[in-house]
C-alpha cells in the first residue's frame, strides 16, 4: 500500500475516495488511510469493525466512514459466528466474560447499558423515538418504534464495548410507567399507546371514582384512580376504539412489550401492577370483582411475574433483529422508578430515593 501516493491523489481529486479490499491491510494502515484522505472504507466482512481495536476506535470516532448498508443492521451473533473461521492477526481473542445487559424504555429515548456483575459499566448507548400529541391532553407513542430503537442501539453498544453477544448472560428491562399497549394474539400492536402524561381519560376517572368509590379503589391497590394510569386507558379503548378493543388479546406495559419482542412471552411485572386498579396489593394478583366493577375482563391482563423472574429466552427472530445471542435469559423487569430505587440501594425501611427526568418522583 503506497500511502504517500494516496496522499498525493487525495490532494488533487475532488471526488470521494473509497478504500476497497481493506481486509488485506493492517488496522493501523486502515486508520492511516482515512487520515490521508480516504472518505469511505469497504470491508469484505464487518468483522474488522467489530473485533479489532484500531477499526473499532475509528468506527466510534468517525462512523460515517463505514457504509451503513454493510454495517448498520449487521447481526452481531452472525458476525461472531463468522469470526470463528478467521485466524491470524485479524482474529482478536477476547476472554469470555459474564455480563448483564439493561434496557430502559424512557419517554424520549431508550437507554442500553452493559454491566459486569460487580456493577462496572462496560458500554452504554441510546436510541431515539418520538412522542405524538394528536389532540390537546393526549400524549402517545408507537411501541414498535421503541423496539426499532432498541435493535438499533444494542449492536452499537456491543461494538463500543468490544462485547460478544455470548458474553451477555442475562437481560433486564425497565420502562416508563402505565402504558396500555393493546396487542392481538400474534403480538401485533393495534394502536399507539397513551403514555403516563396522557389525560384523555379524565372524565372516565371521575365517573368510576363516583361509581365505585375512591376509598374502595385505594383500599385494594393502594393507588388513586387517575388518567395517567392504565385502568382508565383500557376503558377509553372500549368506548372510543371498539374495533381495537375487540381485537385486543392482552394489555402490555413498556418493559413487558420489549420482553415480549425478545422472548415471545406476554407478561406483567409486579412493580407496575398498581397502575391497574384491579391489582390486589396484598396478594399480588388480579381481583376479579374489581375487574367486573370496571367493566373489563381479567383475561386482558397477562400473568403477573416477580421483576427478577426469568420469563423466557431471546428467540431466533429477536436475535437476528437485535444482535443478541439466541437463548439469552430475559427477566420480567419493572417500573423505571422501582428499578432506579433498587439501583440506588434504597432497600430498607425509611430510606428514600428522589429522581428527575421527564417527571420527578420520590420512592420511600
Amino acid at each position: 500500500l503506497d500511502k504517500e501516493r494516496l496522499s498525493e491523489i487525495a490532494k488533487v481529486v475532488s471526488i470521494p475516495l473509497v478504500l476497497h479490499g481493506a481486509s488485506g491491510i493492517s488496522d493501523e494502515d486502515v486508520a492511516d488511510c482515512v487520515s490521508r484522505g480516504i472518505s469511505k472504507v469497504n470491508f469484505a466482512t464487518e468483522l474488522r469493525v467489530a473485533f479489532t481495536d484500531a477499526c473499532k476506535k475509528l468506527y466510534i470516532e468517525k462512523p460515517e466512514t463505514f457504509d451503513p448498508k454493510a454495517y448498520g443492521k449487521v447481526g452481531m451473533a452472525a458476525v461472531k459466528k463468522q469470526s470463528d473461521s478467521l485466524s491470524g492477526e485479524y482474529k482478536k481473542e477476547v476472554p469470555m466474560r459474564e455480563l448483564l445487559l439493561g434496557v430502559d424504555i424512557g419517554t424520549s429515548a431508550c437507554k442500553i447499558a452493559v454491566f459486569a456483575k460487580d456493577g462496572t459499566v462496560k458500554a452504554t448507548g441510546t436510541g431515539d423515538y418520538q412522542v405524538y400529541y394528536p389532540h390537546p391532553g393526549w400524549a402517545e407513542q408507537n411501541p414498535e418504534e421503541w423496539w426499532e430503537a432498541v435493535c438499533d442501539a444494542i449492536p452499537r453498544v456491543l461494538v463500543k464495548g468490544n462485547i460478544s453477544p455470548e458474553e451477555i448472560k442475562g437481560i433486564g428491562i425497565d420502562g416508563q410507567s402505565w402504558s396500555a399497549i393493546a396487542v392481538d394474539k400474534d403480538g401485533n400492536v393495534l394502536t399507539n399507546t397513551p403514555i403516563w402524561m396522557d389525560t384523555r381519560a379524565t372524565d372516565i376517572c371521575e365517573e368510576f371514582n363516583e361509581k365505585i368509590g375512591k376509598d374502595k379503589i385505594f383500599e385494594l391497590c393502594g393507588n388513586s384512580l387517575q388518567p395517567s394510569y392504565t385502568t382508565a386507558k383500557i376503558i377509553w379503548y372500549q368506548r372510543n376504539l371498539p374495533e381495537v378493543y375487540a381485537k385486543t388479546y392482552k394489555i402490555l406495559q413498556s418493559n413487558s412489550y420489549i420482553a415480549y419482542k425478545l422472548t415471545g412471552v406476554m407478561t406483567q411485572d409486579l412493580s407496575q401492577g398498581y397502575g391497574l386498579h384491579c391489582f390486589d396489593m396484598r396478594t399480588g394478583t388480579w381481583n376479579e370483582e374489581m375487574c367486573q366493577e370496571f367493566g373489563f375482563s381479567s383475561e386482558l391482563l397477562p400473568e403477573i411475574h416477580a421483576c427478577h423472574e426469568v420469563i423466557g429466552e431471546v428467540n431466533e427472530k429477536a436475535a437476528k433483529e437485535s444482535g443478541l445471542a439466541e437463548g439469552t435469559p430475559v427477566v420480567a423487569g419493572g417500573l423505571d422508578a422501582a428499578c432506579g430505587t433498587l439501583g440506588a440501594g434504597v432497600i430498607h425501611s425509611g430510606e428514600t430515593q428522589e429522581q428527575g427526568g421527564q417527571a420527578g418522583g420520590m420512592s420511600i
